[in-house]
């Protein structure tokens, strides 16, 4: 009869043990998900699975578009970058031309350069003595026809 108190004792504390460490506090059996919830979940991750599957196909197709459009937009850069290294080296020329066309027309003025006379009396140096012609010591006869 012992025997049979301490197997009931026994089995009401393994029931108990069972009953607090099962899954969901409910005892021995395990919980279980309804199946159409678990469907229905499904369906919402494979639905998403989806929508970010074509989210990313149309990103990727962006993508191309923009690199295709980059690669053109790097082109007309480089393009623009030629033309204005040739630009520069018109400008550095021309620079060059004007610098050559204003000395020439400073040569040129130089040499067109009319000055105006010294008058009459500042055309000899002052050490000078100048006199007639018909008083001059080498004269043999005056102007005129005097003798």
């Amino acid at each position: 009869m012992i025997a049979y108190a301490f197997l009931t004792i026994s089995v009401a504390g393994v029931g108990a043990v069972a009953y607090y460490v099962a899954p969901a506090g409910r005892g021995a059996h395990r919980y279980v998900e309804p199946r159409s919830r678990l469907r229905a979940e499904a369906a919402r991750h494979a639905a998403a699975a989806e929508e970010a599957t074509s989210k990313l196909v149309g990103l990727a197709v962006e993508f191309d578009a923009v690199s295709v459009e980059r690669d053109d937009l790097e082109a007309a850069l480089d393009k623009a970058g030629r033309r204005i290294d040739e630009l520069e080296e018109q400008v550095r020329d021309r620079d060059q031309l004007r610098e050559a066309n204003t000395a020439l027309e400073a040569a040129l003025a130089n040499a067109r350069k009319v000055s105006q006379l010294p008058p009459h009396g500042d055309t000899q140096p002052p050490s000078v003595d100048v006199i007639p012609l018909h008083r001059a010591p080498f004269a043999s006869s005056t102007p005129g026809g005097g003798a």
